[in-house]
């Protein structure tokens, strides 16, 4: 099994909600800028969340429910942000 048939299944098996405009796909969105408004509590993430800009680089984006939702979090923190999203799947 060659690296993408491995990225294949593992999305296969994670079977994340990743349509946004599903409910569940909403859900998960409403749940990911909850959960990012905590993590920038976090004194690490508080200091890059203290900047003017910042560059965010979503790896295995699919349809970037998780890196569009940091980015909004973000950017209602008064931040500019550069977001890159990447996917590799075929399937997508």
């Amino acid at each position: 099994m060659d690296a993408l048939e491995k990225l294949e299944k593992g999305y296969e098996i994670a079977s994340w909600k990743d349509n946004p405009w599903s409910s569940e796909g909403r859900e998960r969105y409403r749940a990911a800028l909850e959960k990012f408004n905590t993590l920038l509590k976090h004194p690490w993430l508080a200091e890059v969340a203290g900047k003017d800009k910042v560059d965010v680089l979503d790896l295995g984006a699919g349809r970037g429910i998780g890196g569009v939702a940091l980015a909004k979090v973000l950017m209602s923190r008064g931040l500019k942000v550069k977001i890159v999203m990447v996917d590799l799947r075929e399937s997508r």
